[in-house]
């Protein structure tokens, strides 16, 4: 599905060089999209130098990225409106640094002024509360994004580690025709499968997945069939691949989240249905170790993770590397630049305008 262009190991290993300074040079000059940052400003999950944290991102090249406010195991509407509040006051009192993102046009903005583009997002839809007409206001607030579910099951679908594999209920479909009408992206990562495949066959706009990777390579329920693939394809939508070890390779090697691991599940997407259905949504967590003993506090929604002794996580930098070896495997740099942004730039013109 993809023009990528295989050369000899020879060939790959004489042009190695040059590749990587061409991927620098893309990267400087592309729109850079990591679309699941699982914290925010002010949150709990915060780390504790917030400054230095979310400075990493524009330092790798990041034009745009989407910050977690609440899941659904923290997901009051007034625990949600407070963590808005806080994550709006950092980043709207430092115009110097930060684009509020509200339309595509604020990320090409962003771009240009060589700042990083932000908005919010939700791991989850209790936020919600049963009621259609909050997803509209959480949208105006920054919302740009949000999960069906995470994990367990909600009032709207079953999650991927749920005991069943129910669809979504009569309210999640009323949802996802309110989150289509607001402008707000549907998100089936962390979604069960038929769950999943309702939302997009029930969505009049692109569906995505943020922060997903391929079951085929790494067995484990985080991870998407080849079917779900398809139909977020077939949706016109993105899939995002996260940079945690659980998912890149479901072992706890030091090289599970390197460039070349993570590589493998942009590659095998493209092949399958086309580089326009590929991105990034690293998830990435500075603490791991911290985000160990989140996991085993909650066995319920982590089944599968328990067992655990580590957990790696990549962070932005990592995205360079990778497309190096995208152009050092023959993809071109139009590919290229689609893969680091664009991909999630046409979506969200296609949500939002």
């Amino acid at each position: 599905m993809s023009s990528r262009v295989a050369g000899t190991q020879e060939s790959r290993g004489v042009l190695g060089a040059a590749a990587n300074e061409a991927a620098a040079t893309l990267v400087r000059g592309s729109i850079v999209v990591d679309l699941l940052v699982p914290s925010a400003p002010g949150c709990q999950s915060a780390p504790p130098d917030f400054d230095t944290f979310v400075a990493q991102y524009p330092k790798s090249g990041v034009t745009w990225a989407t910050f977690t406010v609440v899941t659904d195991s923290d997901a009051s509407v007034e625990a949600t409106v407070l963590a808005i509040a806080a994550s709006r006051a950092y980043f709207l009192r430092q115009p110097q640094s930060y684009v509020w993102v509200d339309t595509a046009h604020d990320i090409e903005r962003a771009k240009r002024e060589g700042k990083l583009g932000v908005s919010l997002n939700f791991q989850g839809t209790n936020a919600f509360a049963g009621r259609l007409d909050l997803i509209e206001i959480y949208r105006r607030l920054g919302v740009t994004q949000a999960l069906l579910c995470f994990n367990e099951k909600n009032a709207v679908a079953d999650g991927c580690y749920e005991r069943t594999d129910a669809g979504l209920s009569r309210y999640g479909l009323r949802v996802v025709k309110e989150m289509n009408r607001v402008g707000m992206l549907v998100d089936v990562s962390h979604t069960g499968l038929r769950s999943s495949l309702d939302a997009i066959e029930a969505s009049s706009r692109p569906v995505i997945m943020s922060h997903s990777n391929v079951r085929a390579l790494a067995d484990h329920p985080r991870n998407i069939t080849d079917e779900q693939i398809k139909a977020i394809a077939a949706s016109q939508g993105v899939i995002g691949i996260a940079g945690i070890s659980a998912m890149t390779s479901n072992t706890d090697a030091p090289d599970a989240v390197s460039p070349q691991v993570l590589f493998r599940h942009v590659d095998y997407i493209a092949q399958l249905v086309g580089v326009a259905h590929v991105g990034f949504g690293l998830d990435f967590i500075p603490n791991t170790e911290g985000l160990l003993a989140w996991i085993k506090r909650r066995p319920e929604t982590f089944p599968a993770d328990q067992h655990r002794t580590q957990m790696l996580s990549a962070a932005p930098h990592v995205i360079e590397p990778i497309a190096d070896l995208m152009l050092q495997a023959g993809y071109s740099e139009t590919d290229a630049r689609n893969v680091l942004g664009e991909n999630w730039l046409r979506v969200f013109k296609a949500a939002a305008g």
